[in-house]
C-alpha cells in the first residue's frame, strides 16, 4: 500500500523472512526544469569533448597517412616500379586498398596501421627501383 503524504510515503516492505510491513521513506519530488549539480554538469561535457577529440583526431590521421601512403604509391608506379620492384609495388598496393576499406569501416586505428605498411613498402621499393637504375 502507497499512501501519499506530501513529502513522506509509506511504502509495503518484506523482510527477510517475509514478513510484510510499512516503513516511511522520505522522497524528494523534483520539479521539471531544475538544473542538474554543477560537478555532474561540468565532468559530462568533458567526457563528450574528450570522447569526439580523441575519434577526431584518430580518423584524420588515418586520413593523413593514407594521403602519404598514397603519394609514395603513386611516384613508385611513376618511376617504374611494377617492373623494377614487383613485390613491393604489389605490397604497397595492396596494404593501401585494404587500408581504404578499414577506413570506410570505421577502424581508424587499423587503417592507419595499414596505411604506414603501404608506404612503408612503397619506400622499400623506391629505394630498389634507385638500386637498379
Amino acid at each position: 500500500m502507497i499512501e501519499d503524504s506530501g513529502e513522506i510515503r509509506l511504502k509495503g516492505c518484506v523482510g527477510r523472512c517475509g514478513q510484510g510491513g510499512t516503513r516511511a521513506v522520505k522522497t524528494e519530488i523534483l520539479k521539471g526544469g531544475e538544473c542538474m549539480n554543477r560537478r555532474v554538469l561540468g565532468l559530462m561535457v568533458v567526457l563528450v569533448f574528450f570522447s569526439v577529440s580523441v575519434s577526431g583526431c584518430a580518423y584524420f590521421a588515418a586520413r593523413n597517412e593514407i594521403k602519404a601512403a598514397e603519394n609514395a604509391t603513386a611516384e613508385l608506379k611513376g618511376s617504374g616500379g611494377a617492373k623494377l620492384a614487383p613485390y613491393e609495388y604489389c605490397s604497397a598496393e595492396s596494404f593501401l586498398e585494404i587500408s581504404k576499406f578499414v577506413l570506410s569501416e570505421n577502424s581508424w586505428g587499423k587503417s592507419k596501421e595499414f596505411a604506414t605498411r603501404s608506404k612503408s613498402a612503397a619506400d622499400a621499393g623506391l629505394i630498389e627501383v634507385k638500386k637498379k637504375k
